[in-house]
């Protein structure tokens, strides 16, 4: 594995959203508030220091069938032969396999993702989503 291969996404949960610039992140805080440039090339950032919970969702090396990519967290349905979908599952990390798996919504079903790794899947939001 390549560092061009690891991805990731950082969630506030202050800001409901995730972070535009993760690779900003600082624990403990909304990032960035402000960007100011000093002169053209060097940027100074501003962190606004208020008490943010963050969440890392770590990228599971997959893609959907419209080449999105699944992240832990993801929710993703999983469309049967005949089209439609058959059931929707959650993406985790499961630490003591040290694997990303689905989680089956309806059923009490875990599948490990590399067993899964088909075009017959699709993101359809993420656990942050209300709607879901």
């Amino acid at each position: 594995m390549k560092l061009k291969d690891i991805d990731f996404r950082v969630w506030s949960k202050l800001e409901n959203g995730y972070i535009e610039y993760p690779a900003l992140a600082k624990l403990g805080s909304v990032l960035p508030a402000k960007v100011h440039r000093a002169d053209r090339a060097i940027p100074f950032i501003e962190f606004d220091e208020r008490d943010d919970e963050k969440e890392v969702e770590f990228w599971t090396g997959l893609r959907d069938l419209n080449n999105a990519k699944i992240y832990e967290g993801d929710i993703v349905a999983h469309y049967a032969e005949g089209g439609g979908i058959e059931y929707y599952s959650k993406v985790v990390f499961n630490q003591g396999k040290g694997a990303f798996e689905f989680v089956c919504i309806e059923h009490p079903i875990i599948e490990a993702c590399d067993e899964l790794a088909n075009p017959d899947i699709g993101v359809v939001g993420n656990i942050h989503d209300k709607d879901l």
